[in-house]
């Protein structure tokens, strides 16, 4: 059975679309929510391509992820991110 994100867009199976609860962003995928925490590595699908980005959260900006190049963005709702190893 397909799950579908963004549009119809068919979710591979790993993949988790970001989410916001509780004043945390999440990765929403089936069954499973996870909590993304500051120092999080996860990949992020950036103009078509996964980028790894490490969460961060602090000052008037809140929550936004770090890029490999040091930009910092927000997430999106929707965006399609992946878990990168295990999490503990």
């Amino acid at each position: 059975m397909a799950k579908y994100g963004r549009e119809g867009e068919e979710v591979e199976p790993n993949e988790r679309l970001v989410g916001f609860a509780n004043g945390h962003f999440v990765l929403l995928g089936g069954e499973v929510t996870e909590v993304l925490k500051a120092g999080d590595v996860v990949e992020v699908c950036l103009q078509g391509r996964y980028q790894p980005v490490c969460v961060a959260s602090g000052g008037y900006k809140g929550w936004y992820y770090v890029t490999e190049a040091g930009r910092k963005e927000r997430f999106g709702l929707c965006m399609r991110a992946r878990v990168i190893g295990e999490r503990g």
